[in-house]
């Protein structure tokens, strides 16, 4: 039934999220912290330290969009979804999955010491737990987001309303706005992290 594929497309949202957020456990949030004593190298180097450390967001940035589209894209493709539908999850997952990505460097960049014997040791260390949580938070945040605008669509196309197209943009841009704000905070607050991380 079409309301059951669009239960199930909207729940393959928040579980493609969870999987970029186990990738990012895994290789965004102990990428910088493992490389350890070998971080003086790269500050002892010409290269300016602000755009190495944005081409490392990037580096990571675009395998986790490449992940979580392909995962969403294959729910969509099997379960023939419709357009509103696909619409909501480009809405849901392109600044999601860079609020994450930065959110990962952030409690990896918050990391200072010698390298840990393992990036698994890493992950239930207090920074290690405080990504997850926090990601798991901001995603099931997201999800109750997205339940008012998804919810008003689909009654609207039930009792033959004139669906609220307006109401509709207005979810999705303070969406894309309140992430705006975390991702600028966290980035600067990064960066901070970075730029100081010599003298640690």
């Amino acid at each position: 039934h079409p309301s059951i594929k669009t239960f199930i497309a909207f729940l393959n949202l928040g579980m493609a999220a969870f999987i970029v957020v186990g990738l990012g456990s895994r290789f965004v949030f102990t990428a910088i912290p493992m490389e350890g004593p070998g971080i003086s190298h790269l500050m002892a180097s010409p290269f300016d330290k602000r755009k190495f450390f944005r081409f490392k967001l990037l580096f990571y940035l675009f395998p986790q969009y490449i992940i979580g589209f392909i995962l969403f894209f294959t729910g969509d493709i099997a379960l023939r979804l419709d357009p509103f539908m696909r619409v909501t999850g480009v809405a849901l997952l392109l600044p999601a999955v860079l609020f994450l990505t930065v959110l990962a460097l952030y409690y990896g960049l918050s990391i200072t010491g010698s390298a840990p014997l393992s990036p698994q040791h890493l992950l239930v260390t207090k920074h290690g737990i405080s990504y997850m949580l926090w990601s798991f938070a901001y995603i099931t945040g997201s999800m109750f987001y997205f339940v008012r605008p998804v919810f008003v669509f689909y009654y609207s196309v039930f009792r033959h309303r004139d669906i609220p197209y307006g109401e509709i943009a207005l979810w999705f841009a303070a969406y894309f706005l309140i992430n705006l704000l975390g991702i600028v905070f966290l980035y600067r607050r990064s960066m901070k992290l970075w730029l100081h991380r010599e003298f640690l």
